[in-house]
């Protein structure tokens, strides 16, 4: 069974087709730990992805984001803010819709 997720930002991410340099395997259901990049800067993090679906190549979804070090992280994430999906070069992009303050 998977840790809760404690969300940092709720942002909608996207995938790039294969043809326009993403991956060439959609991403499974379920959770996903990957990197982020934004502002020159690369942080991790993991989210839930739908759980009927994953995320197909070219299709986007709204998700929530726990940063691994959120307090490295968060000064950079705005409302409104883009960043990249990072696996040895840019999978997809997303936008920062909502930012949420750590208890």
């Amino acid at each position: 069974m998977a840790t809760p997720l404690n969300a940092d930002i709720t942002a909608k991410i996207k995938l790039l087709k294969t043809s326009r340099g993403g991956r060439e395997q959609p991403l499974p259901p379920g959770e996903y730990k990957g990197i982020i990049s934004a502002r020159g800067q690369h942080f991790s993090f993991r989210c839930r992805l739908p759980d009927d679906a994953g995320l197909g190549l070219g299709e986007s979804a709204t998700v929530d984001i726990e940063f691994t070090f959120p307090d490295l992280a968060l000064p950079i994430f705005r409302a409104n803010g883009e960043f990249n999906l990072w696996e040895s070069g840019i999978i997809g992009y997303g936008r920062v819709l909502k930012v949420r303050a750590r208890a």
